[in-house]
This record gives C-alpha cells, sequence and structure tokens, in this order.
C-alpha cells in the first residue's frame, strides 16, 4: 500500500526534481505547455521554459482574447525563462512596430534557436531581415521566410550552420542568392515558393557547396523565364510552374530524383535550350516529366532525314514517370504533339528502365498524315529491349489502336516473367466495350505477366500528381 502512495505522489509531480521538471517542459510547444499546470501545481510556471515557441495570430491561445497578439508574444518572451529555444515560429499580418518583432528574433537567436520560421501577410511591405539582426554567429539549421526583405550584407557570418532554406512570396535578385551560397556552406536544401525574381531569372551557382543536395523551385502566379544551375552535388531537382528554359552547366552525377512539371502552355512558348538540360540529367535515377520536354526530345527533320536533335542517354534510370495530358503533369486536359513513336524512341535511351508509368490524361494519339507517313514505319521496325522492366502503369487507357500498340510493344518487350501490367482506364471512355476489354484480356494472358484492368477515379482540380 506504501508503494501505491509513493508511485501516486511521485506521479503527481510533487517529488521531482526541478531538473527533470524542466527537461520534460522544454520539449513541450507552448500552447501545451501552458496545459500542464492542470495536471499539477508544480508546473504552473514551467510553461516559461519552453524550448517550442509558436505564435499564429489566427489562432486563439489561453487568455490571447483579451490581450492584444504583439502584446501577448511580448509577454511570452519577457518571461521565458528557459536557456534555450529549439524552434520559434512567428506567424502574423500587419507589422506596426518592426522594432518589437526584432527583437523577438533576437531573443530567441541569443538562446540558441535552430529553427526559425518567419510568415507575414497582409501588408505591402515585407519585414527587412539585414545582416545586424543576425550578423552573430548563430545556430539556425533551418530557416522559413515569408514576405520578407533579405539585406544581407556581402560578408553574411550568422547563418554558417544553415542546413535547410525556404523563401516563399519574396522579391529575390540574383546578388542576394549567391551571397547567401557564398556564405552559407553548409546548406543542404533550398527551396523556392512562388518568388518574385528580378528580371525574372533565377542563377544557382553553388560549385563550392560540397553539400547542396536539394533544389525545388515551385512558381503557382509569378512568370520565370530562365534558371542556371551550376551544383555538381545536387540530388534531387524539383520545378513546377510555366514553361521556363532551364541550363545546367555541369552533370549532377549524385543526381537521384529529377521532376519538371510545367503548367498550361498559354502562350505556346517552346521549351528553349532542352539541350543544356537533359545531358544533365544523364545519372538520375528517378525522373518524372511532361510532355512539353518530351516534345522538344523527339526526331526533328535534318534536310530530308528524321532523326533526333542531339544524342542523349540514361544508363541509371530506374524509374520513369510521363505524363502526356497537356503540358502540366496537374491538368489532364490539355493537347500534345507526341506520338507512340516519340515515346518508344525515349524509352530506348532508358536501358535499365525497371517502372514505368504512361499517364495519357485526356490525350489521344492521332492517326493522322505525319504518323502514317513519318512515324508509323520506325515504330513498328523499331526493337526495344527492357530487361529491367517489371512494373508499368497506363492511366488514360482508352482503348484505341494506338494506346493497345504501345503498351503491347513495351510489354513483349520486357522479357521478366511475373511483371505488372495495370492499365487504368478513363470512367468516361465510349471506345470501351466488352468486346475490345475481352480481346485485351486475351493478349495478357499470353504475356506471362500479372495484369490488372481498373477505372480511373475522379481527380480534384490542382491535386499535385508525383511528387519526391
Amino acid at each position: 500500500m506504501a508503494n501505491h502512495e509513493k508511485m501516486a505522489k511521485m506521479t503527481s509531480g510533487h517529488d521531482l526534481p526541478e531538473s527533470l521538471v524542466e527537461k520534460i517542459i522544454s520539449h513541450f510547444p507552448i500552447d501545451i505547455a501552458t496545459r500542464a499546470k492542470l495536471v499539477s501545481k508544480k508546473f504552473i510556471n514551467s510553461w516559461k521554459l519552453s524550448r517550442h515557441l509558436s505564435f499564429n495570430e489566427h489562432k486563439v491561445y489561453f487568455n490571447s482574447s483579451q490581450v492584444p497578439f504583439v502584446g501577448f508574444v511580448s509577454n511570452i518572451m519577457h518571461q521565458h525563462s528557459g536557456s534555450k529555444i529549439e524552434t520559434f515560429h512567428l506567424k502574423m499580418g500587419q507589422i506596426n512596430d518592426e522594432i518589437t518583432v526584432s527583437n523577438w528574433i533576437r531573443l530567441a537567436i541569443a538562446k540558441g534557436v535552430e529553427n526559425l520560421e518567419l510568415e507575414f501577410w497582409g501588408f505591402p511591405q515585407h519585414f527587412p531581415i539585414t545582416s545586424a539582426l543576425i550578423d552573430n554567429d548563430t545556430s539556425i539549421r533551418v530557416l522559413r521566410l515569408q514576405s520578407c526583405d533579405l539585406q544581407f550584407s556581402p560578408r553574411l557570418r550568422g547563418l554558417k550552420l544553415l542546413k535547410t532554406l525556404n523563401l516563399v512570396n519574396m522579391n529575390l535578385i540574383s546578388s542576394r542568392i549567391q551571397i547567401i551560397l557564398n556564405n552559407c556552406l553548409a546548406l543542404q536544401d533550398l527551396e523556392f515558393l512562388n518568388c518574385n525574381f528580378i528580371n525574372h531569372t533565377l542563377e544557382i551557382m553553388a560549385k563550392d557547396l560540397k553539400r547542396f543536395k536539394s533544389l525545388k523551385v515551385v512558381q503557382i502566379s509569378r512568370d520565370l523565364d530562365s534558371m542556371f544551375i551550376d551544383a555538381p552535388t545536387l540530388q534531387t531537382l524539383y520545378y513546377k510552374g510555366n514553361v521556363c528554359s532551364i541550363s545546367i552547366s555541369c552533370v549532377l552525377t549524385n543526381l537521384f530524383a529529377a521532376l519538371f512539371n510545367f503548367g498550361p502552355n498559354k502562350k505556346l512558348n517552346r521549351l528553349h535550350r532542352v539541350e543544356y538540360l537533359v545531358p544533365a540529367l544523364h545519372y538520375c535515377k528517378k525522373l518524372s516529366i511532361c510532355s512539353k520536354i518530351l516534345e522538344e526530345l523527339t526526331p526533328k527533320f535534318n534536310g530530308c532525314h528524321y532523326a533526333e536533335r542531339f544524342p542523349y542517354w540514361f544508363p541509371a534510370l530506374w524509374e520513369l514517370n510521363l505524363y502526356l495530358g497537356g503540358s502540366s503533369l496537374d491538368h489532364g486536359r490539355g493537347t500534345t504533339f507526341v506520338n507512340p513513336y516519340d515515346i518508344m524512341a525515349f524509352l530506348m535511351k532508358c536501358p535499365r528502365i525497371n517502372t514505368l508509368l504512361i499517364d495519357l490524361g485526356q490525350n489521344a494519339f492521332e492517326e493522322g498524315l505525319f504518323w502514317k507517313r513519318m512515324t508509323m514505319v520506325p515504330f513498328f521496325n523499331s526493337r526495344p529491349f527492357f530487361p529491367f522492366l517489371t512494373n508499368l502503369t497506363v492511366k488514360g487507357f482508352k482503348y484505341r489502336n494506338l494506346e493497345f500498340q504501345l503498351v503491347r510493344k513495351i510489354v513483349e518487350s520486357a522479357p521478366f516473367v511475373g511483371k505488372r501490367v495495370t492499365l487504368i482506364r478513363s470512367k468516361k471512355n465510349h471506345n470501351h466495350t466488352p468486346e475490345s476489354e475481352k480481346e485485351l484480356l486475351d493478349w495478357l494472358k499470353t504475356q506471362r505477366c500479372l495484369y490488372n484492368l481498373e477505372v480511373e477515379r475522379v481527380r480534384r482540380r490542382g491535386n499535385t500528381l508525383v511528387d519526391f
């Protein structure tokens, strides 16, 4: 009985040492730490030790309904008595007192903040992030800024440990980006989300960064005309936005995954300088592209001959996702000029392909004059061989002749016994009949493969189809 009473007494918190209480509470987010007093009186002021401070102007905190947001945050920051702040997240609207907000940031930096996130909205003036604010050596490893104005000096000293940088809705010029790349030598991950690049150009000159491994650029409503990349250590490369000329001046020998998602091409712009993009992806293992890139890689007329524009090869490519429903991965509607021969010519550049996804969207291959006179014979005469192909998925399958011929060519060129073939037909498909499905099934049964016929689910508009 005495043991049970002792255990209950310890559980209530009365006999816990101060050091253990601080260690426990310090790992609670501030909004949870404030409720610890409901467990025991011992915890009534333990929220002051919290290492994770997150403030959102749209979120209601305890007693915050009677106190203005700025005053509420100031009160928390002034009463904080812990020796360490690991994360400091601030999300707020219009700023009337930049000095007060800067003091919060300085206090968090002084206590060794490692994860710093500043998000502002609802005002035209961006919050200034100056060298004076983070001039001394800091412990910041993750930095996320939204609607801020970078005003760093060329010799930036405060972000030597920075590993991850996310910039959202910011006005950026190449010189300021280069200051970061020159001084943040530990940088590994860099992301731009809907930023406004002066002169519509983005330059990533990071050949001196030995740990730089991830670059992500997402342009939802901002135009970007060109990107220049020199980052030999990149492992993942992600671009989503309008049609943009991308030039890579080095071979990415460590590249694992790359995704290029060009939005609807309203201006009918061509994808220029593709010869400076594709060869750099030579060692890529996972590639996701839309039809815009494939269109530029298709064989073209050279005098009287129909030949490829330039040589390229993907000897290490293991997984390939082709999205042909227009120029964008996120929109099933659209027009593409890609035909089965273009796809086969590309696949024959990928000798180690293991997993293949072809999303036809609402696109239908046209059996027009160009196909009949120029590409039909090369397609049927081609001799592809995919010894490692084990998974084939075709979405938007409409039971048309050219779609069936493409699937047949790929499957018959993959000798692996037990390969999986999944055909997903559109829900609204006027070409699908019991006879056409029976013909397809009879053929699949002769291919020594595991097959599956499915009906495509309705997509929600704007969903991202692939990601890393």
